[in-house]
């Protein structure tokens, strides 16, 4: 299994251990890891099976395209379960002809389509972000911050019912 799908199965809790609110290292394959952090207890849960999943990714630059195609090469999720917004016309056409996944100018819409949702905008972009979204989180979306250098109070601060993690993989994913 590719290195970022790897990872998400196990922030997810695909091998039945929960994580603690603290930051800690989950390995990958070959030897790679991320850092989680939460704040929240995540417990066990199947991604495939009886739950339905779908994932959203606000902003659709390389590390979001590196973790769609692990997704989609890993079979966790079919195309149709992820949705893809992105201020650039040229990155949605890209990212719809490469994955046949759903695309959207309004990173609004995001929130009401998918159940996760991946914040893959650089730091100085995601407050303007998270208000945009804000409307439409709720508590039952888990949101999944890959914006270095941003912690869970500042997300929080704004998206205030939301589930968070934080993830900062250490290895690019391309």
């Amino acid at each position: 299994m590719p290195f970022c799908a790897g990872a998400l199965l196990r922030v997810l809790g695909k091998d039945r251990r929960g994580y603690s609110p603290r930051t800690r290292a989950l390995p990958g394959t070959k030897n790679h890891a991320i850092m989680v952090q939460t704040n929240f207890e995540i417990g066990s849960r199947q991604l495939r099976g009886s739950i339905k999943m779908k994932v959203g990714f606000v902003g659709a630059g390389n590390m979001a395209e590196a973790i769609i195609a692990s997704l989609l090469n890993s079979k966790i999720l079919a195309p149709h379960e992820i949705s893809v917004s992105d201020i650039s016309s040229d990155r949605r056409s890209l990212v719809k002809q490469t994955y046949r996944v759903n695309v959207y100018s309004k990173n609004q819409v995001i929130s009401g389509v998918a159940d996760v949702l991946f914040l893959a905008v650089k730091p100085q972009q995601l407050a303007e972000v998270l208000s945009e979204i804000a409307s439409g989180v709720s508590r039952q979306h888990l949101v999944i911050s890959i914006a270095a250098g941003k912690k869970i109070g500042f997300i929080q601060s704004l998206l205030p019912h939301a589930r968070i993690i934080r993830v900062m993989p250490n290895l690019a994913c391309t």
